[in-house]
């Protein structure tokens, strides 16, 4: 799992909690997953070029 969560990091869909911790079995907020998922789709289309 630690290599996923680098992953999405460096490309800057996630980038944590302000004190730059992440807690993996905390349950993601609609807003949490909205804010994850944009730049996830994005990301998406842009290697479909």
């Amino acid at each position: 799992m630690e290599a996923t969560i680098k992953q999405v990091v460096s490309a800057g869909i996630v980038s944590g909690y302000p004190d730059s911790s992440f807690k993996p079995n905390r349950t993601v907020t609609r807003v949490e997953f909205a804010v994850m998922w944009a730049p996830s789709i994005l990301a998406i289309l842009k290697s479909l070029k």
